[in-house]
């Protein structure tokens, strides 16, 4: 087994239980002090995490669907849903990238658990959306 896909299934393993954490941390510093462009930008970190992880099922769900590998149509249908599919993924992985380059800013607490749940959301979508289907 190689050591970067016990790295890499470790974080994302870990990335829903750094999310909560840092949800937890960022809603706490915005009832504390709401004024703080801190405390603001840590939350909308934690937004673009939440929103990531919830476009994955959405886009799952509305995947244009595959026909029998015996149809003709078959190539022009997998190329359809294949096109589809890397766009979203870009779409979530932006999202990821933006909640890491977002949460540099943010609050000291909140940092390394957004660094860790937007590093995990982001191989996961890139996991789940490259292996076969």
């Amino acid at each position: 087994m190689n050591w970067t896909n016990v790295v890499v299934n470790l974080l994302i393993l870990f990335a829903p239980f750094a999310a909560v954490v840092s949800g937890v941390a960022a809603v706490r510093g915005v009832r504390q002090d709401s004024a703080d462009w801190h405390n603001r930008l840590s939350l909308v970190a934690v937004l673009f995490i939440l929103a990531a992880a919830v476009l994955w099922p959405i886009v799952r769900a509305f995947a244009p669907p595959l026909p029998l590998q015996s149809d003709p149509a078959y190539l022009q249908a997998w190329d359809r849903a294949h096109k589809y599919i890397v766009a979203c993924r870009w779409v979530g992985i932006g999202l990821c990238v933006s909640a890491f380059a977002a949460s540099v800013f943010g609050r000291i607490r909140v940092i390394l658990p957004v660094l860790m749940a937007s590093t995990g959301t982001a191989l996961f979508w890139w996991v789940s959306t490259t292996w076969p289907h």
